[in-house]
């Protein structure tokens, strides 16, 4: 039974203020995930669309544009997904988003509520003079390390990291490909540059194996096989395309004696004009420190330094994180860095 004071509370919540409002449907929506599944989401994999059911979304996957705050996705009379811009000045809300990216789910009213400059038009927007158009089109492939000195709960949030990133960037032609590699011991495969587009990596993601068979942290075997295997044409990787490799790891290589093998790697990676950054998480093993900036400042090909921990420069490509939760800060930061005019 629930307490008076209780139900008073839940009722005051529906008819308080739109702040209000929208905690309360970020904790239906919470409640109707996690009890009922996705089964009410809505069809990102379709351009097709009911309006009475689910007018707007924050984006989806058949769309050929890179998704922004300042538009949304209107399902017309036609019944087919079309891409609009919020009034000038205007841009979607954060609710809007969360159900997007965590619930896969849309809104019957206007998305279009939050007062931000960043949707301001421009005086070119407005056709008073030419402009260039920033486009993400990469591709990128995230280098995961699940070694035994990461805690299964670590684990989770990398993983959550790797499908927020796939959700932050538009993953299909021509835009941003991104291919995933795992490694302990050994290296695990789970999708390729041409595998999957965002919503069905997403998927992938969602379900991918993180206990690793063996432990050991073989960096130089990851490495390589992002060379050699996925920066292949035939693995999807497109010769006009920049190369991304991303390497989310806790330490050093291990054994140590193979330190020299990873630092080789490195250096072929660079030659072959791959583009490396180093996500170093806490080891637990060590307290939580960060250990492995010798071999973080070698795979990572910043052309800078930057103030680093414990009073130390480091490459301006490695991102030292003091914690897990960490991770998913550093998103806009790497795609901002990664993303240029075309």
């Amino acid at each position: 039974m629930i307490h008076k004071t209780r139900n008073w509370e839940f009722i005051s919540l529906i008819k308080g203020t739109r702040r209000d409002r929208d905690k309360f449907e970020i904790v239906a929506l919470w409640v109707i995930s996690f009890y009922c599944g996705r089964g009410q989401a809505a069809d990102i994999d379709s351009n097709q669309c009911d309006p009475y059911r689910m007018k707007y979304i924050y984006d989806h996957d058949q769309s050929d544009f890179e998704q922004s705050d300042c538009h949304y996705y209107m399902c017309s009379s036609s019944r087919i997904y079309e891409r609009q811009k919020c009034p000038d000045g205007k841009g979607v809300s954060d609710l809007f988003k969360i159900k997007y990216e965590n619930y896969s789910q849309g809104q019957s009213y206007d998305p279009c509520t939050k007062y931000t400059t960043a949707c301001k038009r421009t005086l070119a927007e407005k056709g008073l003079t030419e402009f260039e158009v920033p486009v993400c089109g990469q591709d990128f492939v995230f280098i995961a390390d699940i070694s035994c000195s990461i805690s299964p709960t670590d684990k989770e949030k990398i993983r959550r990291f790797l499908i927020s990133v796939v959700k932050r960037i538009p993953v299909r032609p021509p835009f941003s490909q991104v291919a995933i590699l795992l490694y302990s011991e050994v290296t695990y495969h789970i999708a390729y540059l041409d595998s999957y587009r965002r919503s069905k990596l997403v998927k992938v993601l969602e379900n991918m194996e993180l206990i690793p068979k063996t432990c050991g942290t073989a960096t130089f075997s990851a490495l390589k096989e992002a060379r050699e295997v996925y920066f292949q044409e035939k693995n999807g990787h497109r010769p006009n395309k920049k190369k991304i490799a991303i390497l989310i790891t806790d330490g050093r290589t291990f054994p140590g004696k193979r330190k020299q093998e990873t630092l080789d790697e490195a250096k072929k990676n660079d030659e072959a004009g791959i583009i490396s950054y180093v996500v170093a998480v806490p080891n637990q093993t060590q307290q939580g420190k960060l250990v492995g900036f010798d071999e973080w400042d070698a795979i990572a090909t910043g052309n800078a330094v930057k103030p680093g921990p414990e009073n130390r420069t480091i490459d301006s490509n490695v991102y030292a994180l003091e914690s897990f939760e960490e991770l998913r800060e550093t998103i806009s930061q790497i795609v901002y860095d990664t993303c240029k005019n075309m």
